[in-house]
């Protein structure tokens, strides 16, 4: 697995089976340097069981230059997941769509995406 800035985020999040079960750790949004961080317990959760898994991988998911954030999310008691993460990517920017179980919904476009070791945030 490559740490670093995603080149092409769309052909990323597929390979990783949009993030299908990936836990989330934590969750910011910092307005002021318009970044949303995701810190994911396994890049590879969702082959867990299969031989395709890779191994525990965990991450964070930096998204820079955050435009148009759309956040719809019920308070959750216990673990909260990613049912998807989906990219739509253009030359001028990406939009992500970010599904999550057991329920909610986030919407955004970004400039760039990384991936960094969990703990380098």
């Amino acid at each position: 697995m490559k740490f670093g800035h995603i080149e092409n985020p769309d052909d990323f999040f597929h390979q990783l089976g949009l993030l299908h079960d990936a836990r989330i750790e934590s969750f910011e949004w910092v307005p002021p340097k318009r970044q949303v961080l995701i810190k994911i317990d396994d890049l590879n959760s969702n082959f867990l069981g299969l031989p395709e898994y890779e191994g525990l991988l965990p991450a964070t998911l930096v998204f820079s230059n955050v435009k148009k954030v759309i956040i719809g999310i019920n308070p959750i008691p216990g673990s909260f997941y990613i049912y998807d993460l989906e990219t739509s990517s253009s030359a001028t920017h990406i939009n992500v769509v970010i599904k999550f179980s057991p329920g909610g919904k986030m919407e955004f476009t970004c400039g760039s995406i990384e991936v960094q070791k969990m703990g380098n945030s």
